[in-house]
């Protein structure tokens, strides 16, 4: 199934996935303000990154981030991961993550990843299903 129907699937009804993720990050800058950073350029917010850090596993993972589509393709997106691996390293971090689509749209996002140093030597699948249909072999009862 493609990306786009897993997100429908998973999504709350009437809810956009632009509503979701400003929830998602209203949330978290409530909970950790220091983990919410915008980029501005004269003033006007031209991209933002959230990430989160577990102190315990040594763990920061980069969270929802991007740039406005006249900004795109100027390095913005790596200049903000740099950024955010050096406070990750100033916390004492070990390993920084990131997770992403493999689908088209999120080319640009596997570059500029790939581009500030991380690497794809790990890739995982998620198995998912949409429990509102009848999925062969899902029942107790078969």
């Amino acid at each position: 199934m493609q990306s786009k129907s897993i997100v429908e699937a998973l999504s709350t009804p009437g809810v956009s996935w632009q509503e979701r993720k400003t929830k998602q990050n209203h949330d978290l800058f409530a909970e950790h303000p220091n983990w919410v950073w915008v980029l501005e350029c004269n003033s006007d917010i031209i991209g933002f990154v959230t990430f989160k850090i577990n102190y315990e596993r040594g763990l920061g993972i980069i969270d929802n981030n991007g740039v406005l589509p006249q900004y795109a393709g100027k390095g913005l997106g790596k200049f903000m991961y740099r950024h955010v691996l050096e406070y990750f390293r100033k916390e004492g971090l070990n390993v920084a993550f990131v997770e992403t689509g493999l689908d088209d749209p999120h080319i640009p996002a596997r570059k500029a990843y790939e581009a500030v140093g991380f690497d794809r030597s790990a890739p995982v699948i998620f198995y998912w299903q949409d429990l509102r249909k009848n999925n062969p072999g899902s029942r107790s009862d078969e």
